[in-house]
């Protein structure tokens, strides 16, 4: 189906339509007219949109005993884009709860006869003495979990999104503005290929139902790529004007470990610590 035949599927659901990405896709969906069942833990951060009438809300709890609940609300759905991040850093280590999720929503989507589903992923690549962190290795997970019931998934792997309200974006803008200078950390040595909000959205609406992309890994970012302090000091110069020197110091390098770093990130932004350590362990 092409961009041009778009409005003419049913509906299409997205799961996690609340966050970041989500608000932002619905923003896009709505203004093609096309017909949205929105699942959601709070309907309060959709209230803003009761003036379109073309979308249903559900809150059913994702959990196996509710998948007959939920492949009935997917009844007329051709697509569902899967935009689920619960993955957070706990006392105990990362939580894992979107991989079971993933399978649920995905064993759902193929009992209501689903067309595809779309995913939005991570970029990340293994390689021999640089393995993925727990993080990334759940988000790869998450993709393979969509894929267990058979229903075609087209994964979108994006490098950090940059865009007003992103977690990156903010935990970038945060240390370019108060930071004094940049340290080089031993463990900031993955490099990361950025992409703007507007262009992953204009990639998840491209791949709507295009048969070039049915059960396809995309994967999605600027060809130049830098390391995490490297952002930040580029953020720093062309936003604030500021000259943010990035410096080695040996003491510093032992002293700041990861939980350190997000704990530090946690201090100078809004982003909670269990949402920054899985950034921060990324940087390797």
């Amino acid at each position: 189906m092409s961009e041009g035949d778009i409005t003419s599927a049913k509906k299409v659901a997205i799961f996690g339509a609340t966050g970041y990405v989500g608000l932002m896709l619905v923003n896009r969906l709505i203004r093609e007219k096309i017909s949205l069942t929105l699942f959601v833990r709070n309907k309060r951060r959709l209230k803003h949109f009761k003036e379109s009438q073309d979308f249903t809300i559900c809150d059913s709890k994702i959990a196996f005993e509710n998948l007959d609940v939920i492949a009935e609300q997917l009844a007329d759905v051709e697509v569902v884009y899967y935009l689920i991040n619960s993955l957070s850093h706990t006392p105990d280590g990362l939580t894992r709860p979107g991989i079971e999720l993933a399978e649920i929503v995905s064993s759902a989507a193929e009992k209501a006869g689903v067309r595809q589903i779309i995913y939005l992923g991570e970029l990340g690549v293994e390689k021999e003495g640089f393995p993925l962190s727990e993080h990334l290795r759940c988000r790869l997970e998450i993709g393979s979990g969509l894929r267990n019931a058979g229903v075609p998934v087209t994964e979108i792997r994006a490098g950090v999104i940059i865009g007003a309200g992103s977690v990156s974006f903010e935990i970038i803008q945060a240390l370019s503005k108060k930071l004094p200078f940049m340290p080089r950390l031993s463990f900031n040595t993955g490099r990361c290929q950025p992409i703007d909000i507007d262009d992953v959205i204009n990639y998840m609406f491209h791949v709507y139902m295009h048969p070039s992309f049915m059960g396809q890994i995309v994967e999605v970012g600027m060809e130049e790529t830098f390391n995490c302090d490297e952002m930040v000091v580029l953020f720093a110069k062309y936003s604030h004007g500021r000259k943010l020197s990035r410096l080695q110091i040996p003491f510093l390098d032992r002293l700041i470990t990861k939980k350190v770093m997000a704990r530090v990130i946690a201090l100078l932004s809004a982003i909670p610590y269990e949402l920054a350590f899985p950034l921060v362990d990324d940087m390797d």
